[in-house]
């Protein structure tokens, strides 16, 4: 799934940017564009399944020696 979407981002980059743009931003009252709260969500979660699997590596490491 991630090489497709990495040929899509090769092929057509704007168009992959503008996708992934539209769906993290959101326009204000007053005009302006603004990152959307679920991207911050979005970016928590990220870390957490980042932070896991760092753990679980360093774990996996311990195990082994």
């Amino acid at each position: 799934m991630f090489g497709v979407f990495g040929a899509l981002e090769v092929l057509v980059p704007r168009r992959v940017v503008d996708f992934w743009f539209a769906l993290a931003t959101a326009e204000s009252e007053d005009g302006d564009v603004e990152l959307a709260d679920r991207v911050y969500t979005a970016a928590r979660i990220e870390e957490v399944v980042i932070l896991a699997w760092l753990l679980a590596r360093r774990r996996n490491r311990a195990a082994a020696e």
